[in-house]
């Protein structure tokens, strides 16, 4: 890096101060950025949708995608492979956005 670049990029970081920073995150079926206490965020092992325990890849939806129509699609391709039964897996996700907003609330 230059000395000119670097001195930019190091006085802006001076400049900002932590606590206006939201991460901002994707949702994989609607493809909206949103802050990301927003979304609620998963993660697929072995064919399992779960929340998020902190290791490995996750992936993030957000409230108003729980009941579309092409969540399936985006399910299959984030855990690459055919999910079965996706009544089943839908009200899974329910259950754990409801958990999610309990945990947040208190």
């Amino acid at each position: 890096m230059t000395d000119y670049v670097q001195t930019k990029f190091l006085g802006f970081l001076d400049i900002m101060p932590n606590k206006f920073f939201k991460p901002i995150r994707m949702c994989i079926n609607c493809r909206v950025r949103l802050s990301q206490n927003d979304l609620i965020r998963l993660h697929c092992v072995d064919r399992v949708i779960s929340p998020h325990n902190g290791k490995g890849r996750s992936f993030y939806i957000c409230l108003t995608c729980l009941d579309n129509k092409k969540l399936k699609k985006s399910l299959s391709r984030e855990c690459k492979a055919n999910l079965g039964n996706f009544e089943q897996i839908v009200e899974q996700l329910k259950e754990i956005a409801a958990n999610e907003r309990k945990d947040s609330d208190s």
